[in-house]
């Protein structure tokens, strides 16, 4: 059994085991009361022959060993009850065998030095967001030593002990305590230090991911705690692609397929954004939108045309490979958006306006296949592709809108 504690403190078993509300100062504390109910197994363990041989006191001896089996069942009655309450026990039993033992030997033998160990055990024992079992644990001990201190005075002890073997029990005491916290405040250290870089690790990966969700220069800022105002964008290029009927397709698929298919597809077309430094926006449903120029380090207008362009080749791909009769409309805009942070859980970063609804409407309007891109982003395209005018795509307000049709011809992309 000695082992298994042991060996269970030594992994961080504890640490696993569920607690009062999951934080890491409670995490921490858990832990320490596994060592403690290891050292009180071990000091209670060690007064044992002490009383018989020394003290020459079975009741004595039997005493500790009562106490150190009742410590050693502490561990095993946390995993039926709440972790505060064995934490509480713990704390009962060691100021009962504190009292006990000072009734036994009386004062002047050392025994009071252990009331260091219980000064700094409850501290140890329960976080800072457990203010009100620290206080119960406080009081506890203050109770039972104040008791043990006014009873020791007015009655003599039980044991009549020589000169010499109060000299020797006042010499123990004072080295066990002086290991007792010595190994306390190791244990402290080195659980602090463990769940300190846990925590570590975990913030970073949170980090990671809220910089996959968000453009990196908005996740820095929500790390930081800072609000993300609306900001206009006065040369942004918005991209549309949304796979042509996969709604009828995804009727004929398994969920597990459907979702296989549209993950494969997604992931391969992040991959042409990451290299060409286009920013992804989102994905809705089977529709896929992305945009270049929101932040100063992002004016790729030549790599959205180029992203568009792989997104054909991509779905291509996946039809040769899978069978399926896919393919894909394209709708790009260049032109002035507004963009921020949308909710405080899950937050969604998002771009608006006139340049998002004419690439939307400019996709809704191309057919499989087909790259359908407005005239301002024509204009700034003009000298490395070719373009077909196409009829005027009307808008909901019934306003037309000049439309080119993107020439698939790789031999003047300047990327290639």
């Amino acid at each position: 059994m000695l082992n298994a504690m042991q060996s269970a403190m030594d992994q961080g078993v504890s640490l696993e085991q569920p607690t009062d509300d999951g934080s890491l100062g409670v995490q921490i504390a858990v832990r320490l009361a596994d060592t403690g109910y290891l050292v009180a197994f071990l000091t209670g363990l060690a007064f044992a022959p002490v009383g018989y041989f020394l003290f020459g006191s079975a009741e004595f001896a039997l005493l500790s060993i009562g106490f150190s089996v009742a410590y050693l069942l502490l561990p095993l009655a946390s995993k039926s009850i709440p972790q505060w309450t064995t934490r509480l026990a713990f704390i009962f039993l060691i100021t009962l065998h504190y009292a006990l033992v000072l009734l036994c030997v009386g004062p002047y033998a050392g025994v009071e030095a252990f009331t260091i160990c219980l000064a700094a055990l409850p501290l140890l024992l329960f976080a800072k967001t457990e203010r009100r079992l620290l206080w119960v644990a406080y009081g506890t001990i203050a109770v039972g030593v104040a008791l043990a201190e006014f009873l020791s005075m007015w009655r003599p002890p039980l044991l009549a002990l020589e000169p010499s073997d109060r000299t020797s029990a006042y010499i123990a005491n004072i080295a066990t305590v002086a290991a007792v916290m010595t190994y306390l405040l190791f244990s402290y250290s080195r659980s602090s230090i463990a769940n300190y870089i846990k925590l570590q690790k975990e913030r970073a990966k949170s980090e990671e991911m809220l910089r996959e969700l968000v453009p990196p220069d908005v996740a820095q800022h929500l790390l930081n705690g800072e609000s993300i105002p609306a900001q206009s964008h006065g040369e942004c290029t918005v991209l549309f692609a949304d796979l042509v009927h996969f709604t009828d397709l995804a009727e004929n698929l398994s969920p597990v397929h459907l979702v296989e298919l549209l993950n494969g597809i997604f992931s391969d077309i992040d991959g042409l954004c990451e290299r060409n430094g286009i920013e992804k926006i989102k994905t809705i449903g089977d529709c896929y939108m992305c945009a270049t120029g929101l932040f100063p380090q992002q004016n790729h207008i030549l790599g959205i045309a180029r992203v568009g362009i792989g997104i054909v080749d991509v779905v291509n791909r996946w039809s040769e490979k899978t069978g399926y009769p896919l393919s894909v409309r394209i709708g790009i805009c260049t032109g002035q958006v507004i963009s921020g942070v949308i909710g405080r859980k899950r937050p969604l970063f998002d771009i608006w306006g006139q340049t998002v609804n004419v690439a939307q409407l400019m996709e809704s309007k191309s057919g499989g296949n087909c790259i359908l891109v407005s005239e301002s982003t024509r204009w700034r395209l003009r000298d490395y592709f070719t373009f077909e005018t196409v009829p005027d795509v009307q808008t909901k307000s019934g306003h037309a809108v000049h439309a080119y049709r993107l020439v698939l011809d790789r031999s003047r992309d300047p990327y290639d």
